[in-house]
């Protein structure tokens, strides 16, 4: 990189860039609220990637939706840049929300380190009540005094640091959270979104092979897919995306005289360039 600054700066104004002073920025230039408008983009993007790192799901597989929870000013910046947010994540659809309760049920259980002395041989009991809340009364609890009524009609007063309160959401939904946001990441792969995922792995082979073949990045190419035949479906439902992305000038199905094998998601595709 050193070598191809130094190039273009030396053809572009005569002179080393290496050698030249740092330039002088304009202060009337500075925009305040896209600073914070990005620094917030980057908040909602961290923790999408993070919930999509957890269930382990590559990048270039499309998914469903992200919803972004938050007061309802610090959320309704994603709308502007909703089409960076989709693009960074790779999802279909991203939701505001202000309400996280909708989205979550919680489960509570004793800290029996620190319950545990305090209540004795009430502590199993206690427990065994606890499990029967509903999200309602365990909110109301964590929000208010941490008051319980056991059967007997006995009335307990727990301290926080007695109850250990998680966040649990749907099947198929990941969540991240930071202090601002809660971003949840619908995980659920349709077929449909499986295929355009295999699509686009397709594309990064091609793209791979034409790097090795050394072809210049704007030549458009002849590409030759030897594959099982429901690969073969995806390549025509998705060729208009292989088409723009991979710069085609023809598609064929068969074989050619030198093709390359590559394997993805346990299948193995044949590739021919011309």
């Amino acid at each position: 990189m050193p070598f191809i600054t130094e190039d273009i700066h030396v053809k572009l104004t005569g002179n080393s860039v290496h050698l030249a002073d740092f330039p002088n920025y304009n202060e009337a230039g500075i925009d305040d609220q896209l600073e914070q408008e990005m620094e917030r983009v980057l908040q909602v993007v961290e923790l999408a990637r993070h919930a999509r790192n957890l269930s382990k799901i590559k990048t270039k597989q499309p998914l469903a939706s992200l919803t972004v929870i938050g007061d309802k000013e610090a959320v309704q910046f994603s709308r502007k840049y909703e089409w960076i947010i989709k693009d960074e994540i790779n999802v279909k659809h991203v939701y505001l929300g202000s309400d996280l309760e909708d989205q979550v049920h919680y489960e509570v259980k004793l800290n029996f380190s620190t319950a545990g002395p305090k209540l004795g041989k009430r502590t199993g009991l206690v427990q065994k009540q606890l499990q029967q809340l509903s999200d309602e009364s365990i909110v109301e609890m964590v929000k208010g005094d941490c008051k319980l009524t056991l059967p007997s009609g006995e009335s307990l007063l727990l301290d926080e640091e007695d109850l250990i309160v998680k966040q649990v959401t749907k099947a198929g939904v990941e969540m991240a959270a930071n202090q601002s946001y809660t971003a949840l990441l619908d995980m659920v792969i349709t077929k449909e979104l499986e295929q355009e995922g295999l699509a686009r792995e397709l594309i990064r082979a091609v793209q791979l092979y034409r790097k090795e073949l050394h072809l210049p990045v704007d030549k458009r190419v002849c590409i030759t897919f030897d594959v099982s035949d429901p690969i073969k479906d995806v390549i025509k439902q998705f060729q208009d995306l292989l088409t723009t992305n991979l710069l085609i000038s023809d598609l064929k199905f068969g074989e050619t005289a030198v093709m390359k094998t590559v394997e993805i998601d346990g299948e193995s595709i044949r590739l021919g360039i011309d």
